[in-house]
């Protein structure tokens, strides 16, 4: 009898052992996507926002967000990679994620594009949206915004100045035309208190070379020469530096402090700038009763092309959990992600339907909001050009145009740099 009572008693312990072994089985704990956080409030909101709803919608995923605290995400990601604890989903402009794949960082996200994109949100995605971190027969990156650009302007310069304002005809010749007649000094003394246009931002100014013919490479995602040492990339350096020293209707490069929606609705210290979707919700975020609007860029001798830009998600394959992260970025790509972008921070996003149905009917002004719909259409991407290159155009242009350096010193100084680093990317 006591044998046949131990008997029971280990199969009775035996049975509870395999049934919470298979309890443990059927109940994992979650996959934890570590997905870098936006450096923007307002970005990170809606990231946030993003998070929770994806958090109701299913347990078997967690995300967590990680801080730059203070550093740019783009930099904390690749010092988290270096550190040997990678996060799993990072963002970055297309020349980050262009980077990240040459260097075996980020993941080629082409098998998982095309194995889930017929049940995928990607099927109402922009083509050329969906490009812009494409290398041929790669993909590196999934846009999670989209920047078109436009020309903005305030009305009331033109008011005083009696002066129609810009629309769809206008060409960079008559920028420059209308130019001394809005700027402003407004006591004599010299000093510009208004200039007719802002000094374009970081990269806006290469759509305006474009404009003159002007290509710093010969390839937009795979470039293999320099191509900036021409008439037409002359013309278009030598309009801006005239515009600065000559006409007098431009600050010099970095002079003016803030963003260009506080210059033009705020400070009012501009009356025309070349800006892109982001600086319109930049400006709407504004509360000002200052009239401004938006059109075409001015056309020059080889049109009025707007660049087209995008951040966008990169995957980090040395995370692992990489079915889990394609969850995180498909779904941060859904059409309900996207209206959430438009409603909490006014984002042209990627997504076809959500631009029409939502973001045109978002605001009421500016009036002309439309057209940075149309410029999708014949935008084109910026040059994947990132590391010494990137850096030796943006410091080799403005120091030319702020009167440092000649513009055959300029040009030379981008030749060698630009070379040197298609040199060095065909070894990575």
């Amino acid at each position: 009898m006591m044998r046949w009572r131990r008997w029971v008693s280990a199969m009775l312990v035996a049975s509870a052992f395999l049934c919470m072994t298979a309890q443990s089985a059927f109940a994992q704990e979650p996959v934890v996507i570590r997905m870098m956080a936006f450096d923007r409030a307002e970005e990170r909101a809606w990231q946030e926002a993003v998070v929770e709803e994806f958090h109701k919608e299913q347990d078997r995923i967690r995300i967590e967000l990680i801080s730059g605290a203070g550093e740019a995400a783009v930099h904390k990601a690749i010092a988290l990679v270096a550190a040997g604890i990678p996060p799993h989903i990072a963002y970055g402009d297309p020349e980050h994620s262009a980077s990240w794949g040459r260097q075996g960082i980020a993941l080629d996200l082409e098998p998982l594009f095309q194995r889930d994109y017929e049940n995928s949100p990607f099927k109402d995605f922009y083509p050329g949206a969906l490009a812009l971190h494409s290398m041929p027969g790669k993909r590196y990156g999934i846009p999670v915004d989209l920047q078109v650009q436009a020309f903005f302007y305030a009305e009331v310069p033109f008011d005083e100045a009696g002066l129609a304002y810009p629309d769809e005809t206008w060409t960079w010749d008559r920028v420059a035309e209308v130019a001394p007649h809005l700027t402003l000094d407004r006591d004599g003394d010299g000093t510009i208190e208004r200039w007719a246009m802002r000094d374009p931002q970081y990269i806006c100014c290469w759509s305006l070379l474009w404009h003159f013919g002007g290509r710093f490479v010969d390839h937009p995602s795979e470039p293999t020469r320099f191509t900036g040492d021409t008439a037409e990339m002359r013309n278009g350096m030598e309009w801006i530096h005239r515009m600065i020293h000559e006409i007098r209707g431009m600050p010099l490069f970095d002079a003016l402090s803030g963003q260009t929606a506080q210059n033009l609705v705020m400070d009012q210290n501009i009356a025309m700038a070349v800006g892109n979707s982001l600086y319109l919700q930049q400006t709407l975020q504004y509360t000002s009763e200052v009239p401004w609007n938006i059109v075409p860029l001015p056309s020059g001798p080889y049109g009025n092309t707007s660049y087209s830009n995008a951040i966008g998600w990169s995957i980090f394959q040395a995370a692992g959990d990489i079915e889990e992260a394609w969850e995180v970025v498909k779904y941060f790509s859904s059409e309900k992600a996207m209206r959430m972008s438009v409603e909490m921070r006014g984002t042209l996003v990627p997504h076809l339907g959500v631009v029409r149905d939502y973001w045109l009917n978002q605001y009421e002004n500016p009036s002309g909001r439309s057209y940075l719909i149309d410029a999708i259409a014949t935008a084109e991407p910026l040059p994947v050009i990132y590391g010494n290159a990137w850096g030796s155009i943006y410091r080799n242009t403005r120091n030319y145009w702020n009167g440092r350096i000649t513009l055959n010193q300029a040009i030379e100084n981008m030749r060698v740099d630009i070379t040197n680093w298609l040199a060095e990317i065909r070894t990575e």
